[in-house]
């Protein structure tokens, strides 16, 4: 099964393959910001209130620590 997994990915075109990273990435990081909105408003020390695009903040956080490029305004709470 991996086998044709690779297969797979060696037989797309780059344009698909980069499509398909982006697609990985964005999806993974939009998974943790909803975790990190699960965990309450109050989680993230300098994210904007729910109202205020505290989502989009918690998406930047998630492609901070992702990312491991380290954290601007946004941080966890500990």
């Amino acid at each position: 099964a991996s086998h044709n997994t690779y297969q797979r990915l060696m037989d797309i075109s780059w344009s698909g393959f980069l499509g398909l990273v982006v697609l990985l990435y964005l999806s993974i990081n939009l998974f943790f910001a909803v975790l990190y909105l699960l965990c309450g408003t109050d989680s993230l020390a300098g994210a904007l209130p729910v109202n205020e695009g505290y989502f989009l903040r918690a998406f930047f956080f998630s492609v901070q620590t992702f990312s491991t490029i380290g954290y601007g305004h946004v941080s966890p709470v500990a």
